[in-house]
């Protein structure tokens, strides 16, 4: 980006700075020693020079566009929002009087500002309004085409990433839609395993119940063998007791000890 090397020199804005003789030559004369420290690269020395013109005479339109050029070469943010509101009233100011040439190198300024906050249509726009107001600025249209330059790849890259952005949004949510899916896919085979375990287990239990019937028709099967065999013994050991009470009793007749009524 081109930039301007050289500040508005003191004679061009004398008819603009109805001051007392004195105070207007301690204007200038900072102004002029601003000068020398701006283009010895003294920027924050060439600041204070144009502050205290100013302190002087806060309506001085050299000192103040100087002022405005000289925090742009500082690069700091807070002077750099400081240099744009001295360049918007300067343009108010030159369109009002008619002073197109501070008009044209105050938006130019602006157009710089622009640049390097990468605000690129803010700079296309304020260089393009500067050509129109010095069409014969060449550093003007270089760096209108620059600037449109600029924009054209920012709306590219831009593009590029929103591309990006969508084909990532898209790729996750066909990951999600997979994920969904196979989540299905596993939810349904699991429902279908615990029905085939179901129908293996009831053949199982049925075997189980089958099996514990047979068991309690053995067990009283065994009950019942068991009674009848205590039965037979008891009548058995009845027959027996009979019997010995008889052979008693034939013994006692024998010997007379028992008479048969």
């Amino acid at each position: 980006m081109k930039s301007f090397s050289v500040i508005f020199s003191i004679w061009m804005f004398l008819t603009f700075l109805p001051l007392h003789a004195d105070g207007q030559r301690q204007v200038r004369s900072l102004d002029r020693s601003g000068n020398a420290n701006y283009n010895d690269s003294l920027y924050h020395d060439a600041e204070m020079d144009y502050r205290r013109a100013l302190s002087i005479n806060p309506t001085d339109s050299v000192a103040r566009f100087n002022l405005a050029t000289t925090l742009i070469r500082q690069h700091d943010q807070a002077k750099l929002a400081e240099a744009d509101s001295l360049l918007t009233g300067l343009i108010v100011e030159a369109e009002q009087t008619g002073n197109r040439q501070l008009s044209a190198r105050s938006l130019y300024q602006k157009g710089e500002i622009a640049m390097m906050v990468q605000q690129y249509q803010q700079a296309a726009d304020a260089f393009k309004e500067s050509l129109k107001r010095n069409p014969g600025d060449n550093d003007a249209r270089f760096n209108y085409l620059l600037a449109k330059r600029q924009l054209d790849k920012q709306n590219q890259d831009q593009n590029q990433d929103q591309n990006q952005q969508d084909q990532q949004n898209q790729d996750q949510q066909q990951q999600q839609n997979q994920d969904q899916q196979d989540q299905d896919q596993n939810q349904d085979q699991n429902q279908q395993d615990q029905q085939q375990n179901q129908d293996q287990q009831q053949p199982d239990n049925q075997d189980q119940n089958q099996m514990s019937e047979d068991q309690r028709q053995s067990i009283l099967e065994q009950n019942e063998r068991e009674e009848k065999e205590t039965q037979a013994k008891v009548m058995r050991r009845q027959q027996e007791q009979d019997k010995d009470k008889e052979r008693e009793r034939q013994i006692q007749l024998q010997n007379g000890t028992l008479k048969d009524w």
